[in-house]
């Protein structure tokens, strides 16, 4: 089951306490309206019509009820309206539907690369392997970074690497592969550890900066360690020797 994201869950919670809201609104008018009434199934329905403004009943004594429970309705409008805006133009109804579609697209994803960060090293390694039409997807905590990627038709999810609800909304249990690209080797050991201990059988590859990182990553489960400054080097002078 996919988690809900951020976006999705701050939409959830408006849209559940209107709802809450509502409700409490129809019964706390209706327990009022059926002590003059008498019939609960008809005060509710009285009640529901004064909350919305489509009915007045001269049948009921207390005049200033039906004003206190006008005014809360246009109160609660007034909220509705509120929360409608604030779900559609500050971005987040937008957002959750994009979101939505990505973890949907995850979802579907079996045997597939994750890759952490989304950086110099980690989008070239997304570019190539979309090139080879391998199934991927990028866990990247800047916006700018993520938007990028996206143009590029690479799916992204938002967020810390770090952070195991991620990476199992990443679908880690069914990935075939890991690719670790943060920018502190530290990271790197942490995610290398995390990452193993919700997927024992997952291959993972780590970058590291630094030679005395690498004993490290081997020892806590990195298959393969690279150190893209020395495989760079390595390119270089090989195609200087050819040249020569």
């Amino acid at each position: 089951m996919v988690k809900k994201t951020g976006a999705e869950r701050e939409v959830f919670i408006k849209v559940f306490i209107t709802i809450i809201l509502l409700i409490l609104l129809i019964h706390f008018a209706a327990h009022f309206i059926n002590t003059e009434v008498g019939d609960y199934r008809k005060s509710m329905q009285m009640a529901t019509q004064i909350l919305t403004h489509t009915y007045i009943s001269p049948s009921i004594e207390h005049g200033g009820l039906f004003f206190i429970l006008s005014v809360v309705g246009s109160v609660f409008y007034i909220y509705l309206i509120y929360t409608i805006i604030s779900i559609v133009y500050m971005g987040n109804f937008g957002q959750m539907l994009s979101e939505g579609r990505t973890m949907k697209s995850i979802a579907k994803l079996k045997d597939h690369f994750i890759i952490c960060g989304g950086g110099r090293v980690g989008s070239n390694v997304a570019k190539e392997l979309k090139k080879l039409n391998k199934h991927l997807v990028v866990i990247e905590y800047d916006i700018e970074l993520a938007k990028q990627l996206r143009r590029l038709g690479i799916l992204v999810l938002e967020g810390d690497s770090l952070e195991k609800e991620n990476l199992n909304a990443a679908g880690i249990n069914h990935a075939k592969c890991l690719i670790s690209c943060l920018g502190s080797d530290g990271d790197n050991v942490l995610l290398t550890i995390t990452a193993k201990d919700l997927n024992p059988k997952l291959n993972v590859i780590a970058r590291v900066n630094y030679e005395r990182f690498v004993d490290k990553l081997r020892s806590v489960g990195a298959n393969v360690v690279v150190m893209p400054e020395i495989v760079g080097g390595i390119k270089i002078a090989q195609l200087a020797a050819k040249e020569i």
